[in-house]
């Protein structure tokens, strides 16, 4: 795990446009996946993005939809992420951080 990985997170409520329209704002195909959530679609997505090494790791449970964005990762890293996350059944923040961690060989200290 490189010294420079950081997991940031953000959550909004699916009816709240503006929050939404802001947690998926760096989301490549975000007016697909807005559409998918307001219709009250459910469950897991991921996207890497190689420029900038950053994975974003989608949950949505029909009322609020949560983004982790995890930096500084390779392409492996981030996929094997995805995969622990496909076998998470509790989502939040602790969570990701101990799924993430497995990946990475490492722990996450929460910054306020």
């Amino acid at each position: 795990m490189g010294g420079t990985t950081r997991i940031l997170s953000v959550m909004a409520q699916i009816d709240n446009a503006e929050a939404l329209g802001s947690v998926l704002s760096l989301i490549r195909d975000r007016d697909k996946l807005a559409e998918r959530l307001r219709s009250g679609e459910t469950g897991f997505a991921f996207e890497y993005n190689e420029e900038v090494r950053t994975g974003r790791y989608l949950v949505s449970d029909a009322i609020t939809v949560m983004c982790f964005s995890v930096t500084d990762l390779t392409p492996q890293e981030a996929y094997a992420i995805a995969a622990e996350c496909r076998k998470m059944t509790d989502w939040g923040h602790p969570e990701f951080q101990v799924a993430a961690g497995r990946v990475l060989g490492g722990t996450f200290e929460r910054v306020q």
